[in-house]
């Protein structure tokens, strides 16, 4: 509570337990969101975010797919020009 850790690396990460973070947050390409679309959602926990961004826009729809998959729910789409950032929420279980 009230206490703010950040993690850096790639998922999975030893670090990254399951429901453990508030907030993942994915700044690379779509190919590697997607491939970690399951592992984002597993470590955020019931009511936490996932920000998903580097996406181009021609590949917003693969990244939507992956993490709806992963059971994460798109919430907002920022589309600046060529380039997408999804933010999405884990549900609660």
């Amino acid at each position: 509570q009230h206490t703010v850790r950040v993690t850096q690396g790639s998922l999975p990460h030893p670090d990254a337990l399951p429901a453990s973070y508030d907030l993942a947050l994915a700044n690379i390409s779509a190919k590697v969101v997607s491939e970690i679309a399951p592992d984002l959602a597993r470590c955020v926990r019931p009511n936490g975010h996932i920000i998903a961004s580097g996406i181009l826009l021609e590949n917003k729809h693969v990244v939507e797919q992956a993490l709806t998959n992963a059971g994460a729910a798109i919430q907002d789409t920022i589309i600046d020009a060529d380039w997408v950032t999804l933010t999405a929420t884990v549900p609660k279980a």
